[in-house]
């Protein structure tokens, strides 16, 4: 899924948060997480960006 039909996917969903995952681990994935998160918040939604190795409690 690229950023276009996840945040298709966030606007069905509806969620209070988005936090991107599973992306820039091979080339042929490579995205930019930011810009993902600045599209969710410009439709609406809450976004945020773990760095690696970064931990957020549920």
């Amino acid at each position: 899924m690229g950023p276009a039909d996840a945040l298709r996917a966030v606007k069905l969903i509806r969620p209070r948060l988005t936090v991107p995952m599973h992306y820039n681990t091979f080339q042929a994935i490579t995205q930019d997480p930011e810009a993902f998160a600045a599209a969710c918040k410009e439709a609406g939604f809450a976004a945020k960006v773990l760095q690696p190795g970064e931990e957020m409690t549920l």
